[in-house]
């Protein structure tokens, strides 16, 4: 049975790019593992998105973030991204294309204006018709005043449910 352990830091930093690391011993002293992730910290006034938080799991009405990008096909995926920068001169148009291993687009949320004050944008997709397997999410963001786009990707992994 594996556990799940929650880390979170927040580090201030000037704009450039970055490694994180995080290093796990436990207390047994036999069990150990790390984790490297590359990051670039952009400038607070350049357009950009917030680290999607891909999950399948809710606190009352928060996404629950966790660190695994493992899902299964009976349940739903909830991806929740925050738009961030302050040259943002028009309305924020997001969407969200869920893309199997080959390209083929299973769901596919069009890009609609964000009402809420904060940028923010949740989708919540059904994963229960779609085959175990590699699949990504394609988040779409156009500011319409500048018309700046970004697109992210996000791996993730469907599998069959338990005892299928």
């Amino acid at each position: 049975d594996q556990g799940q352990l929650r880390l979170e830091a927040q580090f201030i930093t000037p704009p450039g790019a970055y490694q994180a690391q995080a290093a796990l011993l436990l207390a047994d002293g036999l069990t150990s593992g790390s984790a490297r992730q590359a990051v670039e910290v952009l400038p607070d006034e350049a357009f950009r998105i917030s680290t999607p938080i891909l999950t399948d799991q809710f606190d009352g009405r928060t996404p629950v973030a966790r660190a695994g990008r493992t899902f299964r096909a009976d349940g739903s995926l909830h991806c929740l991204v925050e738009v961030l920068g302050s040259q943002i001169v028009g309305p924020v148009l997001a969407g969200v294309q869920l893309l199997g291993n080959d390209g083929r687009v299973w769901r596919d949320v069009r890009p609609d204006p964000i009402t809420s004050a904060r940028r923010s944008r949740m989708w919540s997709l059904p994963l229960s018709d779609l085959p175990p397997g590699p699949y990504s999410l394609s988040i779409s963001v156009l500011d319409e005043g500048t018309r700046q786009g970004l697109q992210q990707r996000e791996p993730f992994e469907i599998v069959a449910p338990a005892g299928s």
